[in-house]
């Protein structure tokens, strides 16, 4: 064993085993480095292969490290930023994976920022979401990503219905503007409907 090649897979190993990981509860920072040993082979340089790797040093099964490395090429870091704060599953997360990056969620048409200062505010969004999916899969049995143009279409309808019902009170320039968006969102449904109208 080359001295070098040792020597790294212990440190890797060593920042593996300090992890103590529990998939639902893995971090980035921890995935990427799974994914690293696994990718570069350092446990071979332990005398080990990747399934005794798994069970003897990192405390998880093999079908749980290829779960978290799979989830990490799929998600990137957003996905695991996300579950520090929330358990979410993986099918859960495809649906409304276009709200959220390494630093925010977007819920109500707000970026919240994901930091443990807003969990509270973060699980209850995201517990709205999955509510709204479940209905929406419930109701019209469409796939996950209409259900997701349904939610966003439904937050950009509530929050312009909140300005229209203070109109009076907006200045005159928003007004214009909702009026316009308005018309707008008007021409491009109908245009839309008409595309997908059967004959």
């Amino acid at each position: 064993m080359e001295p070098n090649s040792a020597f790294e897979a212990g440190m890797l190993t060593g920042r593996q085993q300090a992890f103590a990981m529990m998939a639902y509860k893995c971090t980035y920072s921890q995935a990427v480095c799974l994914k690293e040993i696994h990718e570069t082979r350092a446990f071979e340089h332990l005398g080990l292969s990747w399934g005794d790797f798994c069970t003897q040093r990192a405390g998880i099964s093999r079908q749980t490290a290829e779960r978290i490395i799979q989830r990490l090429d799929e998600f990137g870091e957003s996905y695991f930023r996300l579950c520090t704060i929330t358990r979410i599953s993986p099918d859960a997360f495809r649906q409304f994976a276009d709200r959220v990056t390494a630093e925010t969620i977007e819920l109500d048409g707000e970026q919240i920022p994901l930091t443990p200062d807003n969990a509270q505010k973060i699980r209850a969004g995201v517990q709205r979401l999955r509510e709204e999916c479940r209905r929406l899969n419930n109701q019209f049995r469409v796939p996950g990503k209409i259900v997701e143009y349904t939610i966003r279409t439904d937050d950009i309808i509530k929050a312009v219905t909140a300005r229209a019902q203070i109109a009076r009170a907006l200045p005159k320039d928003e007004l214009a503007g909702l009026r316009s968006l308005a018309r707008y969102a008007i021409s491009e449904w109908t245009q839309v409907a008409e595309m997908l109208a059967t004959e």
